[in-house]
């Protein structure tokens, strides 16, 4: 068979989806999809898919566009509009078993799905937990299973929109040659492990058992950067109400002390807390990053989700500068929930406003391959 076979459905029989890693986003009420007219003979495109599905052979390449007043939802589309413009993103979080509540790293814009981490069955918000968006913990109103659960959540915290740079910034994986410990003077018993009791997320935490002012955890892989473009190092630490910390960076010529942002380098409490350092390298590589306790007599401490990426600026993701937020757009039969069809890769390269009334915002974009029935 060879060619688009075309079939019919009624106008309501299909609804229109946005899906990012398995996780529905919105509906749409419209959208247009076409293709890459090269790969079919005589192809000019699907046009809008009001009614109609499309089985095709080849795996092509097209465009699609959305029109903002058809984005539906309570906020009309507007958090899809946050992620595309890189002014919010998603992040995940998990919560052990019989948890009470998860306060998690970022301030809440809105809770996409709480889902049995075992079983995979989705939460519903108020009968099974809360949200509290001013201190951005999630409560429990039931037993948090075996396995916990899994919490998706949209944040408008815009530094972290880079991949990050660490590996086993989690401490997931077994520290190899990747963690280790920094001693300074004649320090000879400071040391690094994996620990359990005192994670934050995940199974373990980085415990460093610091002897010694002035030494630390150490990583000790090169990263390649962008000299003189701005990094944020990022990290989640728990430890006594007196310890004080820095974080610094080395480079071929020296080691530099990272920029503390807001309170980074004081403990408050015995609680986790999130500190943020930005820096500007002046190479192409940095040799190694620390994390140095300077209290005069250092205790034990504890880290847990450590990041370094880009610092992001308000500027629009568009530009080139960022990596775009891809996502799929799908089409599926009301009745049953079977998916008609599948533009995959979706990523928008334009946002087009039209002022006055009514106000219009359209989104175009690209996709990389499509799927249909």
């Amino acid at each position: 068979m060879s060619g688009p076979q075309i079939g019919g459905y009624g106008p309501t029989e299909i609804e229109y989806l946005i899906e990012h890693n398995n996780l529905v986003l919105l509906e749409l009420d419209d959208v247009a999809l076409g293709f890459d007219g090269s790969l079919e003979p005589g192809g000019a495109g699907l046009g809008r898919l009001t009614n109609t599905y499309h089985k095709r052979t080849k795996a092509p390449k097209g465009d699609w566009s959305i029109s903002r007043a058809k984005l539906a939802r309570a906020d009309n589309g507007g958090l899809f509009l946050d992620l595309l413009k890189g002014s919010a993103y998603i992040l995940t979080e998990w919560a052990d078993a019989a948890a009470a509540t998860l306060t998690t790293g970022e301030t809440i814009v809105s809770v996409l799905q709480v889902k049995e981490v075992t079983l995979g069955t989705v939460w519903r918000e108020v009968t099974q937990y809360t949200i509290n968006y001013a201190t951005h913990t999630i409560t429990f109103l039931e037993t948090v299973p075996a396995g916990g659960v899994e919490v998706e959540y949209i944040t408008d915290q815009i530094e972290l929109t880079s991949p990050n740079l660490i590996t086993n910034g989690g401490f997931e994986d077994a520290l190899t040659s990747i963690w280790t410990y920094f001693r300074t003077g004649g320090d000879t018993t400071t040391a690094v492990a994996q620990n359990s009791a005192n994670k934050d997320v995940g199974v373990y935490a980085l415990g460093a058992t610091v002897t010694t002012q002035n030494s630390g955890a150490l990583y000790l892989p090169s990263i390649v950067v962008i000299p003189g473009r701005m990094y944020r190092f990022r990290f989640r630490i728990k430890g006594t109400s007196t310890e004080t910390f820095k974080a610094q960076w080395t480079d071929a010529g020296a080691t530099v002390d990272m920029t503390p942002v807001a309170s980074a380098g004081t403990l408050s409490g015995t609680a986790y807390h999130t500190w943020e350092y930005t820096f500007t390298p002046d190479e192409g590589t940095i040799t190694d990053i620390r994390i140095i306790n300077t209290t005069a007599s250092p205790h034990v401490c504890y880290l847990d989700e450590v990041y370094l990426g880009f610092n992001a600026s308000a500027a629009n993701p568009l530009d080139g500068q960022h990596q775009p937020f891809t996502f799929n757009i799908i089409g599926r039969r009301v009745a049953d929930g079977v998916t008609v069809f599948k533009a995959i890769k979706c990523a928008a390269y334009n946002l087009d406003v039209k002022s006055g009334a009514p106000y219009k915002e359209s989104i175009k974009g690209q996709f990389l391959d499509y799927e249909g029935e």
